[in-house]
C-alpha cells in the first residue's frame, strides 16, 4: 500500500471531522449528559433549601475522536467545607457494565464524581434506546444503578 502524503493525510483528517455523524453523536451525547446533569440538581433541589448545598459550574473542553472539540459543563457540589466535582470525561469510552440485576451493556459515556483521590465513575449505557446510567466505586468496584439514594450515598461517602 502506498504511503500518504502529508497533504492527502491532511485532506483525510479533514474530511473525517467533517463528517455528518460526528454532530450527530456529540448532540446525542451532550444531551444525554445535560439530562445526568439535570436530574443531580433536581435531586439536590428535593431535599433541601436549594441555597444549602451550592451548586456552581465548572466548564473544562474535551477533544474526541469522532465528535470533535467541544465545550462541556462540569459542577462543584459544595456542602460544608466540602466539594465534589462532577466531572464529565467524555462519550468515547471502552469498556462495558455489569449490573446486578445481570447482563452486559456498552458504555456510552462517563463522568466522575471526585472528592481529592476519591472517586467514583458514572457510566451511561444504551438500553431500548433510553439512558441509564450506573455508578462504579473506583475502589471497591461494585455497580450499582444512579438513584437519587446513590448520590447522597456517594456525596456522603467522598465527603466524610
Amino acid at each position: 500500500m502506498p504511503e500518504l502524503s502529508f497533504k492527502e493525510w491532511v485532506d483525510r483528517k479533514m474530511e473525517e471531522a467533517r463528517d455528518s455523524q460526528r454532530g450527530r453523536r456529540r448532540a446525542d451525547w451532550l444531551r444525554a449528559y445535560e439530562g445526568l446533569k439535570e436530574k443531580i440538581r433536581s435531586w439536590l433541589r428535593e431535599e433541601d433549601d436549594p441555597e444549602r448545598i451550592p451548586i456552581h459550574s465548572e466548564w473544562v473542553q474535551r477533544n474526541e475522536r469522532g465528535l470533535g472539540t467541544y465545550d462541556i459543563e462540569g459542577l462543584r457540589i459544595e456542602i460544608g467545607d466540602s466539594s465534589v466535582h462532577v466531572v464529565p470525561m467524555g462519550r468515547n469510552v471502552v469498556g462495558s457494565v455489569t449490573p446486578p440485576s445481570g447482563g452486559e451493556f456498552r458504555a456510552a459515556g462517563r463522568v466522575d464524581l471526585k472528592c481529592g483521590v476519591r472517586k467514583y465513575v458514572l457510566y451511561r449505557t444504551i438500553q431500548d434506546g433510553q439512558d441509564v446510567w450506573y455508578a462504579v466505586d473506583d475502589e471497591r468496584y461494585g455497580v450499582t444503578p444512579f438513584t437519587k439514594e446513590r448520590l447522597q450515598e456517594i456525596l456522603m461517602d467522598l465527603m466524610s
